[in-house]
């Protein structure tokens, strides 16, 4: 009898786990976020996504192509040092505005100054959705 106790409860355990444990359901939160970052992918490739901390690096995290390089705007934490050195090569530039509380619709600024770049509004509406609005800059030529 001991010797089939183990194993029976080994079983019993795994059938346990498999009725009880929850479904794998993707949250709406992520679908939501997914279809942002593959949405500004595709209107503005390879540009730079600038916002606040979670803005830039989870939406350009979630763009499986085009991928956009994230930069939190100045004066945020930068996780990956070498990007506002690139931002001076970048012609286009995205910044969430709403959600990262950098403007409000009616006060984006026209010209803005960012780690040594000076970038020209060019579109305050270029994308909307939900709670995130984007606005879209381009790279001052002198």
């Amino acid at each position: 009898m001991e010797k089939y106790l183990i194993p029976t409860l080994a079983i019993g355990g795994l059938l346990f786990l498999i009725i009880e444990f929850p479904l794998r359901m993707p949250s709406p939160k992520y679908k939501r976020r997914s279809e942002i970052a593959l949405n500004l992918a595709q209107k503005a490739p390879d540009s730079m996504l600038m916002g606040g901390y979670w803005e830039t690096y989870v939406f350009a995290a979630l763009q499986p192509a085009n991928t956009m390089t994230a930069l939190p705007l100045e004066g945020r934490y930068v996780r990956m040092p070498w990007t506002p050195a690139m931002l001076r090569d970048a012609n286009q530039i995205v910044i969430e505005y709403r959600e990262s509380r950098f403007a409000n619709a009616d006060a984006l600024p026209r010209q803005l100054e960012q780690y040594g770049t000076s970038l020209r509004l060019v579109d305050p509406k270029f994308y909307e959705y939900g709670e995130y609005s984007f606005a879209l800059y381009l790279k001052e030529t002198k």
